[in-house]
């Protein structure tokens, strides 16, 4: 703002149960019972479905999940294939450096090979030929 790097004072309000059976109290609850379905059944179909399923029953936005049941299904089946790929594409990385420093800290003696394999969940034989360290 031309400079100006004055203290802003800003109040915000955060939401977090509405009024009994307004739309906003109905959507807090859709997301905790996703959110909970998530815990019993992970990121997947068999959520997705119990969670309709269940909302429907407490006629939590049913009238919006009866009529748009396929569309809500399959945004949040999307949602729900994006997040596990990304999940995935997260944890190779994290096991890749993992495996990376595993490596560094076996070469520098600070770790055994049997250790660092257990806490891969390989084989000693796996370890040494996936770090090259057999040849070593």
């Amino acid at each position: 703002m031309g400079g100006d790097n004055s203290v802003i004072d800003v109040n915000v309000k955060v939401i977090t149960d509405g009024k009994d059976g307004d739309i906003i109290q109905q959507y807090v609850r859709f997301t905790k019972i996703y959110n909970e379905q998530i815990k019993l059944y992970g990121r997947n179909a068999k959520a997705v479905y119990e969670t309709i399923r269940i909302c429907e029953d407490e006629n939590v936005l049913a009238d919006y999940m009866k009529s748009r049941e396929k569309e809500v299904s399959g945004i949040m089946l999307a949602f729900s294939d994006v997040t596990s790929e990304l999940n995935l594409y997260v944890d190779s990385k994290v096991k890749a450096a993992n495996f990376s420093q595993l490596v560094n800290l076996v070469k520098k003696k600070l770790l055994s090979v049997p250790q660092a394999a257990e806490e891969l969940n390989m084989t000693i034989e796996e370890f040494e030929e996936k770090s090259g360290l057999k040849d070593e």
